[in-house]
């Protein structure tokens, strides 16, 4: 199982969790079953959120762990059936343990509003957080 984590960037920061993929630098992809980390600038992922969810499943990740995940986003990766939990602080081994034992809730379109003012399309709102 491949699990796909938004990080600050692939360097001095890659054990610290972005708030979400668009302030990601980097992403770490963490396989469970060898026990490797992969980090990929996010930059050379395809496409858009859309393109992106569908990217990362033929890449192998099984589910995404987030700081946060507007709901737009959300839609992207659930239409992908491509599942997105909720990291609880900013240590992403930490995380990983936790997601490895079913400690981390999954992101609902309940919870992704809460993220935001948006609930609607990004032209929808006037929300800073978005751009």
């Amino acid at each position: 199982m491949k699990v796909l984590v938004p990080v600050i960037n692939h360097s001095e920061a890659k054990n610290l969790l972005a708030e979400s993929f668009h302030n990601a630098e980097s992403v770490c992809i963490f396989d469970f079953s060898n026990q490797t980390y992969q980090w990929v600038q996010t930059k050379t992922l395809r496409g858009d959120y859309g393109n992106l969810a569908e990217s990362l499943k033929s890449m192998g990740i099984d589910a995404v762990v987030s700081k946060s995940m507007p709901l737009m986003a959300l839609g992207f990766f659930t239409d992908s059936e491509l599942p997105v939990y909720m990291a609880v602080g900013d240590d992403l081994n930490e995380n990983l343990q936790l997601f490895k034992s079913a400690s981390l809730i999954q992101i609902t379109n309940g919870i992704a509003k809460s993220f935001s003012e948006c609930s609607g399309s990004c032209g929808s709102c006037s929300s800073t957080s978005c751009n």
